[in-house]
């Protein structure tokens, strides 16, 4: 009259859901380390911004320290997940201005605090186009507009006479 019905017991669910637990926490914690993150480079950066598939985007450095990094989608903060490798200490910005001379620059507060680094990626995929310098190691990168990739250079002539030849002739993009 009465069919047994077969089931776990509450003790036998809670030994699977401990073992899950432990072994997700055991291998979470390999998998997903700070290490296996992509790092956000002076060179890549272009090409991680428009992989979030966000336009517009603005990547910012900032704080007193330039230890804060806001990724802005329409002035709304987005959760990204990459460690950034940009020592902003040692870097010096540059672009053209009215009459065509190259003039060093500092970006505008970001809330009221110190900007060490801006770039945008704008709703018609072109991004921030600048010159940078980092003392560090002496060299130059190039942010070309229109998918292209940072170029670098050794020395500030060569970077200042590519980033005048886009200026002049867009066609070479």
């Amino acid at each position: 009259m009465f069919s047994k019905i077969k089931a776990f017991t509450l003790i036998e669910l809670l030994l699977v859901i401990i073992i899950i637990g432990i072994a997700y926490s055991y291998i979470g914690g390999h998998v997903f380390k700070p290490e296996n993150m992509i790092t956000v480079k002076l060179t890549n950066l272009p090409n991680i911004a428009r992989s979030l598939n966000q336009k517009p985007l603005d990547f910012i450095i900032f704080g007193r320290e330039c230890n804060k990094v806001a990724w802005l989608h329409n002035g709304e903060t987005i959760q990204v997940n990459y460690k950034i490798d940009i020592d902003t200490e040692n870097l010096r910005f540059y672009r053209f201005n009215y009459y065509g001379e190259l003039d060093r620059f500092e970006f505008p507060n970001f809330q009221s605090q110190k900007t060490c680094f801006k770039f945008q990626l704008f709703k018609n995929n072109s991004n921030s186009s600048y010159l940078v310098q980092n003392t560090k190691n002496g060299l130059f990168y190039l942010f070309k507009p229109y998918f292209q990739n940072v170029k670098i250079f050794d020395s500030f002539d060569d970077a200042k006479d590519e980033y005048l030849g886009i200026k002049l002739n867009p066609n070479i993009l």
